[in-house]
């Protein structure tokens, strides 16, 4: 990828490139040129004079360049449109302003009236990453006057492996412009992406760590709390391990109600959010597993928390919990 500085002449920026690149094999050459102008009727609707349209002229020798575009109705252009009347707009801009495929729509430009454009095909409408030129529509090249002065333009080059570190150093000496490896970026996103999809996951094990201390804190509690009466259950006959198994019983269903109420909020405020936010948050395909494995968890803790202070309390003489108390 290509950036040329601003408010160079696009004839000095291709001389300096094709100066610089004419030792190095390329595959295809791609320029992507954005533009401006005012949309001022199609068919025999008369829209109002400041109504901006935005469209892009993509200029290569690759015959696959425009395969990238999802067709929602019509098709897409070819490269063997060159210097045709025609345009493919994009699924927003259609609905907008009542575009249709067949329509005849009128720009104006800076220097040039009355471009007549045919709609011969209607982008679907994008639902991830934005492309390199956003959602502009597309004309083929040779079409829209030179003497039009473009916003921005950007060349791509498709260069083989090989000889790539040699294209970047011969464009690295060319102080107009500025050079970038996509396959770089690409893997630095992703690196990115990866990094930061992790910090729910590290997130979710603190969570769970803390929600096990705390739970095995509240049962440490509790027991102490309930010294006077498993003196009295002993008191009575009742043998250790039976009220340890009551106790036992008692922390697992806590921990099995603690964990389906939690798990219920979770689920309630996702949806209040998808409904409310008009999107959908999605869930991973393993949530239920995921579900059921933290309910059985809690149960677990809750169980050997029990176990392990419950031995303890029971493990006192009665006159000496009865005496305390």
């Amino acid at each position: 990828l290509v950036i040329p500085l601003p408010a160079i002449p696009d004839s000095l920026i291709n001389f300096a490139i094709n100066n610089a690149l004419r030792d190095v094999d390329i595959d295809h050459r791609t320029t992507i040129t954005s533009y401006n102008a005012t949309l001022t009727n199609f068919d025999d609707t008369q829209l109002p004079e400041e109504t901006y349209f935005s469209f892009s002229v993509w200029d290569s020798d690759n015959p696959d360049i425009y395969e990238q575009s999802q067709i929602y109705v019509g098709r897409a252009l070819t490269i063997e449109d060159s210097g045709q009347p025609l345009i493919v707009v994009p699924y927003e801009d259609a609905q907008e302003y009542g575009i249709q495929l067949g329509s005849n729509i009128t720009l104006s430009m800076e220097r040039t009236d009355n471009i007549k454009l045919e709609v011969v095909g209607i982008i679907a409408e994008s639902d991830g990453i934005p492309s390199l030129t956003g959602s502009s529509a597309l004309v083929p090249p040779d079409v829209i006057p030179a003497r039009e002065s473009a916003e921005f333009t950007l060349y791509t080059l498709q260069v083989p492996e090989a000889s790539l570190n040699q294209a970047l150093a011969e464009l690295s000496s060319v102080i107009i412009v500025f050079s970038l490896d996509v396959s770089f970026l690409d893997s630095l996103i992703s690196n990115l992406i990866d990094q930061f999809a992790a910090i729910p996951t590290i997130v979710g094990l603190l969570s769970l760590f803390s929600a096990a201390i705390i739970m095995a804190n509240t049962v440490a509690l509790s027991t102490l709390e309930r010294r006077r009466q498993l003196g009295i259950l002993k008191a009575i006959g009742l043998k250790s391990r039976r009220i340890l198994a009551i106790m036992l019983i008692e922390s697992s269903i806590i921990g099995l109600l603690s964990a389906i109420i939690g798990i219920g909020v979770s689920a309630l405020v996702i949806a209040l959010l998808s409904a409310s936010g008009g999107f959908t948050i999605p869930l991973p395909t393993d949530a239920r597993l995921t579900a059921v494995v933290l309910v059985i968890v809690s149960v677990i803790i809750g169980g050997i928390a029990t176990f392990l202070n419950m031995r303890v309390a029971i493990g006192e003489r009665v006159m000496n919990v009865l005496r305390y108390e």
